[in-house]
């Protein structure tokens, strides 16, 4: 049986929650929620609704964020008989964010807490004494852990405030995401996982902070990592689509329930709650709110026992801002290994962290 808007009307015109449909690239269906909530009705363009990479997505059920009435919204779009029907939710805010004060505490307790750990490992032998590797090992991973903790609750601050230290250049996309993805391969084939990157040829460059895109992309693997058995085989790619580039991170782990897609994406307490994998709950909140900051949008597929895919499309710079930026270089690293060993920290192996790694 196909769907039409007076079938829609009876199943959603009662629900306090807002719903929408669209059809032919415009909005055919508002329920008096979302039509109150965020001032959609049948009629306007569906670009007032969703963004045109959303739009176009091919999956049949996703996530993704976009912004109604100022507001930055949830959306859960579910696909049938030609209609794109989609939840809509406003964004989770903390009830007490830590203060900037707090989160300076908690920068210097780490750095005390790191020299506390070398000076230690210093005084012993870890390289001799197989227990006191272990040791080390778990130091070092927990250390990390605190240091990856700090860095998501100050970013989703900035995030919420609109204050990112942003240092935008022109970004050539190639090099930046093969060279990480061949550091993050190299740390997962202890752990029988297979990362594989392949990318179309690309034209232009993106308008993007390095080391931003950097922390997206671990973000997005960290979260397949946690969800993908030994054995498995992760992919990203790189492909280009008219004016913009689509980064892509597919994996065929266990894959997210439905109902928790929109909740990872907003940093919500109740996605932490109800995903063992979630860690504190706010990576992929991260990654989608970088690449927002990037006039980006992420898009989260998921198929439970079958795999997750991420998809994040990203604009080409606009020729004309060329000469404002810095020309292209290549080696866009500026962190080392610090970076990716704090980014994927939870899902490491803890063999990874070794004096060694940190000389």
């Amino acid at each position: 049986m196909s769907l039409n808007a007076k079938d829609l009307g009876a199943l959603f015109d009662m629900s306090r929650d807002a719903v929408a449909a669209v059809e032919n690239g415009a909005v055919v269906y508002a329920n008096p929620a979302a039509q109150s909530m965020f001032g959609l009705r049948p009629g306007l363009s569906a670009a007032a609704l969703l963004p045109e990479e959303a739009l176009s997505d091919p999956a049949e059920r996703f996530a993704c964020m976009t912004r109604l009435g100022g507001r930055s919204v949830s959306s859960a779009v579910s696909r049938r008989d030609g209609l794109a029907i989609v939840f809509l939710a406003g964004e989770q805010t903390e009830a007490s964010p830590l203060s900037d004060r707090a989160l300076r505490e908690f920068g210097n307790d780490l750095l005390t807490a790191r020299l506390a750990i070398d000076a230690v490992v210093k005084g012993g032998s870890p390289e001799q004494d197989p227990r006191l590797r272990e040791y080390t090992a778990l130091l070092y991973r927990s250390y990390y852990r605190l240091k990856r903790l700090h860095s998501h609750l100050t970013l989703s601050a900035g995030l919420r405030q609109e204050s990112l230290p942003m240092k935008q250049r022109l970004i050539d996309l190639e090099p930046l995401f093969r060279d990480l993805c061949d550091t993050v391969a190299q740390l997962v084939r202890p752990m029988e996982i297979e990362l594989r990157f392949e990318a179309e040829k690309l034209e232009g460059y993106a308008a993007a902070d390095a080391g931003m895109l950097e922390t997206m992309l671990l973000n997005l693997l960290t979260n397949s990592l946690l969800r993908t058995p030994a054995g498995g085989v992760i992919r990203v790619s790189l492909s280009q689509l008219g004016s913009r580039f689509i980064l892509a991170v597919d994996d065929g782990g266990t894959g997210i329930p439905p109902e928790r897609l929109s909740g990872l994406l907003s940093g919500s307490p109740a996605a932490e709650a109800t995903d063992p994998a979630a860690g504190a709950g706010l990576g992929l909140a991260i990654a989608r709110g970088i690449a927002e900051a990037h006039g980006g949008t992420l898009i989260l597929e998921s198929r439970q026992d079958a795999g997750t895919c991420v998809r994040v499309s990203l604009p080409r710079a606009d020729p004309k801002s060329v000469d404002t930026l810095r020309q292209p270089e290549i080696a866009y690293r500026t962190d080392g290994m610090n970076a990716v060993l704090t980014e994927l920290s939870v899902a490491l192996d803890k063999s990874i962290y070794t004096k060694t790694m940190f000389d």
